[in-house]
């Protein structure tokens, strides 16, 4: 579910724009600096502790720039991020949220909270995890106007290490072991939970919590189902076999089967569909390696329109000594796990930073990364934002002229047909 996200082609008249601190409400006479907004569009924002925050709005269909905004730095700040909700454009970092007027930058209220996390929007809520003095909590705020009055908070024994939203309920991790379920209304605990293998919350959408290879119903905190290991031949006579969780739907499992030959050091990867009612073994394919030249570390991220996205670090060759870790994306069919596409051209030019599928385009920002195995760096900058279509494959646009080379990483959002897409609405 999303928030209520915004009309983008219809725009509010704000002016100038307040101080971000303290608790201050919109009272302002027409703003001779409101520009049109495009129906799909992309935020990204840069943090420097010298500068401030500058967030930039993108032609999600172009990748032109359309404005920016800037904000000064304040003393504490460590990250920022833009999410988009209830006719807003929130600025959110680790002293505050700020609500924004999208079409002029101009700041309506600013509440302060110490946050710990970054905190997620559901419709017209945040919910998120600050510390004070003595003690850190959970908390749900009002995101449609400017107060420092919680909806609820819960005080949780452990630091909060994690935080998401799904079906009424809200998800903490407190280290990466134990987990809490909390009413999203009242902050009343629904159930808790502690395992030896670390939770994840990256199947939540299909009503999944995982530990390790063990899957959880996430309304009850019951337990479902235990990946068990697939009879595979082994493969360079290894010595080690290796099986977990890749991905999971409520029908299906993909589980990945490694091979590790100690002697000559080599990996070899398989990915199962299997039934999760039955156990039966669907169909198999090679996953890569864990060598040079080989996708190694594939990572199913979603299923889109009946394939599985699959996202892979690749090494290579660099241009005069040592290798260059990247990245890419494939498209595999979910009936059968043939590779239907190869993404973004082929191209697996830097490190993937953030991503997000928005309809039928993947939306990409990579940084580059240090040569590895040399004495010296000798990577190629490849730190950018694109668009990829994820029928034909190919790059719609990049904006690596916008970006200044380095290795800060950005978090983005992107709004199109009404709705906002990020790691941060859920």
């Amino acid at each position: 579910m999303k928030a209520r996200y915004l009309n983008l082609i219809t725009y509010i008249a704000i002016s100038t724009i307040i101080a971000v601190t303290g608790c201050k409400k919109d009272n302002y006479p027409p703003d001779k600096t409101a520009i049109v907004i495009p129906e799909s569009v992309m935020l990204y924002n840069t943090y420097d502790n010298g500068s401030g925050t500058t967030i930039n709005l993108l032609n999600a269909v172009t990748g032109e720039l359309v404005t920016k905004y800037n904000y000064p730095a304040q003393l504490g700040i460590t990250w920022s991020y833009p999410v988009v909700g209830n006719n807003l454009l929130y600025a959110v970092d680790n002293k505050k949220i700020s609500a924004i007027t999208l079409n002029s930058g101009a700041v309506m209220w600013t509440v302060p909270v110490d946050n710990m996390l970054m905190p997620v929007l559901h419709d017209d809520t945040f919910y998120g995890a600050n510390k004070t003095t003595t003690s850190s909590g959970i908390y749900a705020l009002d995101a449609t106007k400017a107060t420092t009055t919680f909806l609820w908070k819960y005080q949780p024994v452990g630091e909060p290490s994690a935080i998401s939203y799904f079906n009424s309920l809200v998800y903490v991790l407190l280290g990466p072991k134990k987990v809490l379920a909390l009413d999203a209304k009242t902050g009343v605990i629904k159930w808790e939970g502690a395992s030896t293998d670390d939770y994840s919350f990256d199947l939540l959408r299909y009503n999944i919590i995982t530990a390790g290879n063990t899957l959880i119903d996430a309304a009850t905190g019951n337990q479902l189902s235990t990946i068990s290991p697939l009879a595979i031949p082994p493969t360079y006579n290894a010595q080690n076999t290796y099986t977990n969780l890749d991905f999971a739907t409520n029908d299906m499992a993909f589980i990945k089967t490694s091979h590790y030959d100690q002697s000559p050091g080599l990996d070899k990867y398989f990915l199962s569909a299997v039934n999760r009612s039955t156990g039966a073994e669907k169909w198999r394919i090679d996953y890569g390696g864990g060598n040079i030249g080989e996708r190694t570390s594939n990572k199913v991220m979603q299923i889109w329109n009946n394939y599985l996205l699959v996202h892979h670090n690749y090494y290579r060759t660099a241009s005069r000594y040592g290798a260059i870790y990247e990245d890419g994306y494939v498209l595999l069919d979910l009936n059968t796990g043939a590779e239907k596409l190869v993404l973004s051209n082929g191209n697996t030019k830097g490190l993937t930073g953030n991503n997000i599928v928005a309809g039928n385009t993947l939306y990409i920002y990579k940084r580059f990364e240090k040569t590895i195995y040399a004495w010296f760096d000798n990577s190629e900058p490849a730190n950018y934002l694109f668009a990829v279509d994820m029928v034909t494959g190919q790059v719609k646009w990049d904006s690596s002229k916008l970006l200044p080379d380095g290795r800060q990483n950005l978090s983005f959002c992107v709004t199109s047909g009404g709705k906002a897409y990020s790691a941060f609405v859920q």
